[in-house]
């Protein structure tokens, strides 16, 4: 557990300390025993340096979909739905996206 006779870490000792707890795959308590630093001050360390980390950038780029005309091949060898209402509908061989969405509007009672 904590030595009492330890003097006190920096904030940076603890950056580090919590990252090798990090990398370890240890648990809390397994890592301070070993390190002689408390499962509840790793804890509270991981918070503390978790809410001063910078948040990075996030990055948006133009997106332009271009329809190619043809249409998109699922292989799957079987397609099972189950609507909430229990109806089931089962498909096997290789089928299109296109064909599967008309299917199932003309299931549910909309134009095929």
């Amino acid at each position: 557990m904590a030595n009492a006779s330890k003097s006190r870490r920096t904030s940076g000792e603890w950056t580090n300390l919590v990252a090798r707890w990090k990398r370890s795959g240890l648990s809390a308590s397994a890592f301070g025993e070993k390190e002689g630093v408390s499962a509840r001050s790793l804890y509270w360390w991981r918070w503390k340096l978790g809410k001063e980390e910078v948040p990075r950038a996030v990055g948006l780029v133009p997106v332009t979909v271009v329809e190619d005309g043809g249409e998109a091949e699922v292989s799957p060898s079987r397609w099972v739905i189950r609507f909430p209402d229990g109806m089931l509908v089962e498909m096997t061989g290789p089928s299109s996206v296109v064909g599967l969405e008309a299917a199932l509007r003309a299931l549910r009672g909309g134009p095929a």
